[in-house]
């Protein structure tokens, strides 16, 4: 805030975080991205920033459309929520009465701030005509050795580089082992190397201009270096040719559940869903504005499931991570807000009895509002366990006449600080 452009703190529906800006009137994406990368540069921190583009591209002659990037707006349903600088989260009628807008001014005040931006230099026509074969400037400059924090994404595009050379795909395992063995410590090894091969002799890759962890290798005498910093970033809209399967996690839930990451969104995904590709860009279009790995068969999938198998991460699973935590968290949102039970008949009609030392409810009911509700499926006897673990278990009520019926207590509500949303 110190500028005058206060920034705030969201969820993303993958867990991870967006800060988001939120403006008054219009305003200039050149200007606004050149503010915030500036600051981002920094800080030392790469991410993207969104808008991406500087103008939308015109509609083609046959009607299709093009967007551009865009990212989900926050406080979306039950997810995305707000949060306070302490990253707890903040109710969206206290959010929208304390969000401050930036005007065009506090903007105009930043870029004065900033350094001017050296203009682009004409290139001479024999170099702007040079063949786009044989190596690139950015190809020899990564091979040269890369700082720490790039390499993975650096070995992808060096093994595109090398497919896009007509390479066989047995030698270019062995250049980037070399390369690997020489300038990486500790060295990725070759499983990894051999991943980064698979999937960038798919063909469905390209050479990453526009990625900001290959940009800094890029040189203006580059022969696609002009082409690729005056066009619109279509990379995930020109026929799935862009798309990039970062890595995959394991999460210690049980049942065990995936974090998949394509093009910087995470997916999470139970074992079943993982193997299915049909289900794959089903989850993915929930996140990402395209349908990824357009026309890849099934047995192509699971050649490349098992080379990010082999170099699967695990993570340990917080205790609210877990599928029976959501049981109990949505169990809980049920018998908080459902009307209560009155008399008998409200029983019978499945709604809970609430009291001061709990909650009681009929199983069959808590099961019935899981499917209808939040499109679990899950058994009397697994959720018997589950609710007998959140410290819960039956009781006998009188409402009328006598009920058997399961309880769970009531949670204890925290006194909530004051909240200090700003970034």
């Amino acid at each position: 805030t110190k500028n005058s452009i206060p920034a705030y703190i969201a969820e993303s529906k993958s867990k991870g975080f967006h800060i988001y800006c939120f403006a008054l009137e219009r305003f200039k994406a050149t200007e606004i991205r050149r503010a915030l990368k500036h600051l981002l540069d920094k800080l030392n921190i790469k991410v993207e920033v969104f808008p991406k583009q500087d103008y939308h591209q015109p509609d083609d002659p046959d009607g299709t459309k093009h967007p551009g990037s865009y990212i989900n707006l926050p406080c979306f349903g039950h997810t995305r929520p707000l949060l306070s600088g302490d990253m707890k989260e903040v109710k969206l009628e206290v959010a929208l009465d304390r969000i401050k807008l930036v005007p065009q001014e506090s903007i105009d005040r930043v870029l004065q701030t900033l350094p001017k931006e050296p203009p682009l230099e004409e290139l001479p026509t024999a170099k702007r005509q040079k063949k786009q074969t044989g190596k690139l400037p950015c190809f020899e400059k990564m091979m040269a050795g890369v700082p720490e924090g790039c390499r993975d994404e650096v070995a992808f595009r060096l093994a595109t580089h090398l497919h896009r050379q007509g390479m066989p795909p047995q030698l270019a395992e062995a250049t980037l082992l070399e390369w690997d063995a020489k300038y990486n410590k500790p060295a990725m090894g070759s499983i990894m190397v051999r991943q980064k091969i698979k999937q960038a002799y798919s063909g469905k890759y390209g050479l990453g201009c526009l990625n900001d962890l290959i940009q800094p290798f890029c040189e203006q005498d580059c022969p696609i270096y002009r082409k690729r910093h005056t066009e619109i970033d279509r990379r995930k809209m020109a026929g799935g040719k862009e798309i990039e399967v970062m890595g995959l996690s394991r999460l210690g839930t049980h049942p065990a559940s995936f974090g998949l990451t394509i093009d910087g969104s995470r997916l999470t995904l139970g074992p079943s869903e993982l193997l299915s590709l049909k289900q794959v860009k089903a989850k993915a279009i929930e996140t990402l504005s395209y349908v990824p790995f357009p026309g890849m068969k099934a047995s192509e999938w699971e050649v490349l499931i098992n080379s990010l198998l082999a170099e699967v991460k695990q993570e340990a699973a917080p205790e609210d991570a877990s599928t029976q935590a959501r049981y109990i968290e949505c169990i809980y949102d049920w018998l908080e807000t459902a009307p209560e039970a009155e008399r008998q008949e409200d029983v019978a009609a499945g709604r809970p009895v609430k009291r001061e030392d709990g909650y009681f409810f009929r199983m069959k009911d808590a099961v019935g509002y899981l499917a209808k509700h939040h499109r679990l499926s899950v058994e009397p006897s697994e959720l018997y366990r589950v609710v007998k673990e959140a410290g819960g278990g039956t009781r006998t009520i009188r409402l009328g006449k006598l009920f058997k019926l399961w309880s769970l207590p009531v949670r204890k509500e925290e006194a909530e600080p004051p909240i200090d949303m700003e970034v």
